[in-house]
């Protein structure tokens, strides 16, 4: 889950790169990368996604 609310942040930085008319709206920094997995864990993944996954893990 958190890979794929991270790549919609990165397509949503590209997205607006683009509209900056930015040279590389595809490059990002590290800072960029840890800001994107910081809010796809914190907002995006839900408990239930956890609970869901443990269950799935038979843990």
């Amino acid at each position: 889950a958190v890979k794929i609310y991270y790549r919609r942040c990165f397509y949503s930085s590209i997205l607006e790169g683009i509209e900056k008319g930015e040279l590389n709206p595809e490059k990002i920094t590290v800072l960029d990368a840890i800001h994107f997995i910081n809010v796809a864990w914190n907002i995006d993944v839900k408990s239930t996604t956890i609970a869901n996954f443990f269950q799935h893990c038979k843990i």
